[in-house]
Parts: C-alpha cells; structure tokens; sequence
C-alpha cells in the first residue's frame, strides 16, 4: 500500500492504474510492503470477491498511525507495479487484517497469489 499524492515532489512517483491509463501520484515509499504481508487470501462475502490481507504488528501500527491521521486521504493499492485501486481512508485502520472488496473472483485470487508470492514470512 503506497500513499497517493496530490502534487509532485522528490517523494513521489507516478503509478499506472490498472486497465487504463491514468496516471497517478504516489510516494516512493509503501506504507506496507510484500515484507509486512504474513498472508493475503481471496474469499467471497455476499455477492462480491475480497482480498484479505493480514500484515505485522509493527506495519498495523503505521498503517494506524498513518490513517487515524489521514482520513479523508486516498491509499493506493500496488501489485506488481500497478495500481489495482485507490480506496478513501474513511477512519483509521485498526489491527493486523484489512478485506479489499470490489473484486470478481479471477481479480481476488490474483492479487492474493501475485502478494502471497511476494511475502517474506
């Protein structure tokens, strides 16, 4: 997860979106990378796919830090190099899983094996 920005600086870089062109700003540094990730599975809820993503507890306390100081701000969500969404900090997020939603099914199971194929448990 990266930080999405609103103007350029040295602490940012542009990132693709998925399935379109758009090009937005993120920071340089992730807030949680493959190395915070200890698994990332996909499930169905209802009638929609979601990637769980379960991370450390010293990446759940700066992601809390992070979003309990942010909200409103957008996060950006990066697989292999591309942005796969950009979901609104709506309130800070507290503990160490976090459920994506607004996937189809081949999307979730994707990113789960594309992120769970990074982690360094």
């Amino acid at each position: 997860m990266s930080v999405v920005a609103d103007t350029p600086t040295d602490s940012t870089k542009a990132a693709v979106m998925l399935n379109d062109t758009t090009t937005i700003l993120i920071s340089r540094i992730p807030l949680v990378t493959t190395d915070d990730i200890t698994a990332a599975t996909a499930s169905q809820t209802e009638n929609q796919w979601v990637l769980n993503v379960t991370v450390t507890d010293d990446a759940a306390k700066r992601v809390q830090e992070f979003t309990k100081q942010h909200v409103g701000r957008n996060l950006a969500l990066v697989v292999d190099g591309k942005v796969h969404g950009t979901p609104r900090i709506a309130a800070a997020i507290i503990g160490n899983g976090y459920r994506i939603d607004g996937f189809d099914r081949a999307d979730a199971e994707r990113l789960a094996t594309a992120i769970g194929n990074g982690c360094h448990r």
